[in-house]
């Protein structure tokens, strides 16, 4: 019922304070002729009922008290003439006593055909005890034409306690005839 929505994430279930969405973004203005779900994460239900969403996500590894698989990614129906890895992250630095990848994602048998990493993500901004930003994309190996970072997030918005924007991104330099923000937080 939805139509290009490309991240909705709920971590009620890993912040018990926090409740609602974190993010929620369209892009139908980015792709006009795309009308699918990107990437659709949600840390109560890992929706088990969901077809074809891009990231089923919970914080098993994060919080060991918390069952599941931390990332399952499938760009097939997102993206099919595209052959990448397209999540990459790395949480050391924000967990230090947990040493490897909070979210590591290999699509090497959707997409055996490209080796790389779009998302690098810690959690600096969104946690300022723990380093590191909570979500940087470069889209270089994504889109080889385009130069720039897609999203850059912290957890502003979404927590005013807590400091910076939860999810600004800007896709001049991605998209050059589209001017503004892609990512709008709700």
């Amino acid at each position: 019922s939805r139509r290009g929505f490309l991240v909705e994430t709920n971590l009620d279930k890993a912040f018990q304070s926090c409740r609602g969405f974190l993010v929620e973004t369209n892009l139908d203005k980015a792709f006009q002729f795309r009308r699918c779900f990107l990437v659709e994460t949600n840390l109560d239900r890992a929706f088990p009922s969901s077809r074809g969403a891009l990231v089923e996500t919970n914080l098993d590894k994060a919080f060991q008290s918390r069952r599941g698989a931390l990332v399952e990614t499938n760009l097939h129906k997102a993206f099919q003439s595209r052959r990448c890895f397209l999540v990459g992250t790395n949480l050391d630095r924000a967990f230090p006593s947990r040493r490897g990848a909070l979210v590591e994602t290999n699509l090497d048998k959707a997409f055996p055909s490209r080796r790389c990493f779009l998302v690098e993500t810690n959690l600096d901004r969104a946690f300022p005890s723990r380093r590191g930003a909570l979500v940087e994309t470069n889209l270089d190996k994504a889109f080889p034409s385009r130069r720039c970072f897609l999203v850059e997030t912290n957890l502003e918005w979404a927590f005013p306690s807590r400091r910076g924007a939860l999810v600004e991104t800007n896709l001049d330099k991605a998209f050059p005839s589209r001017r503004g923000f892609l990512v709008k937080l709700t």
